[in-house]
């Protein structure tokens, strides 16, 4: 007797992302819990820690960026 051969399907790229999209979400989901259950020096490493993915990264900007070079008052 023949073993019966099962065919392997491939995840498509769109599954994966779905999946992946559903694991990331439900993480977060969880995360004021997760971070309550944390000591309050963790807790303040942990959110430093995800700032940079949540708000924009600031830059030094000159104070005469995009100014004239002259006023022309002379």
């Amino acid at each position: 007797m023949a073993k019966a051969q099962t065919e392997i399907v491939a995840p498509t790229t769109k599954s994966l992302h779905g999946r992946l999209k559903d694991i990331v979400n439900a993480e977060i989901a969880r995360l004021p819990e997760l971070l309550e259950q944390l000591e309050p020096k963790e807790r303040v490493k942990t959110i430093l820690a995800l700032l940079p993915y949540t708000t924009p990264k600031m830059e030094t900007v000159a104070t005469d960026y995009g100014e004239p070079c002259s006023f022309g008052w002379d």
